[in-house]
This record gives structure tokens, sequence and C-alpha cells, in this order.
């Protein structure tokens, strides 16, 4: 098994876009990647412009794979002007 904790800041005006295309992105993964087996989003309730995500996949092999799927893509394009710094792993 191989978890990945991601923590980021968006621009406050793009929370709502943001949360709209993470979703999508979350749903593929878990639709579409055998070796996905969660993709959980979380915003921090006392600061809305903070989000993690918690993406279970089977091995490291899975979560490499993550990366060439055109959800993944569109999101990773649509996304990076709202985020508000760098993405932490």
């Amino acid at each position: 098994m191989y978890i990945l904790m991601v923590r980021l800041k968006v621009k406050e005006d793009k929370i709502d876009d943001f949360i709209k295309e993470s979703i999508k992105d979350a749903m593929g993964s878990v639709a579409n990647e055998a070796g996905c087996r969660r993709f959980d989003i979380i915003q921090d309730s006392t600061d809305p412009t903070s989000f993690a995500f918690c993406e279970v996949y089977d091995d490291q092999k899975a979560f490499e794979a993550h990366g060439t799927y055109d959800h993944f893509k569109i999101w990773y394009e649509t996304t990076k002007p709202y985020y508000e710094s760098e993405i932490e792993f």
C-alpha cells in the first residue's frame, strides 16, 4: 500500500473552482485507476484556503501511473493558477 498526503493553499477567490475541479480528479482517480483505492479531499475548517488530499494506492507504481491519466492532467493544468503556494508532499 502506498499512501500520499498532499497539502496546498489556494487563492481565496478560487476556492469553489478548486473544489469543483478536485472532486472531478478524485472521482476519476477512484473510478478509472485500478490501483487507486481512496482519494479524500479535506478542507481546513479554520482556514478555507488550506486543503489536504489523502490518496491511497496499491503501490508506488499505481501512484506514478496516476500522473499519466487525462483527468489528472486536466486537473493540474486547470488548478495550477489557483495555488497560493507550492504543493507540499
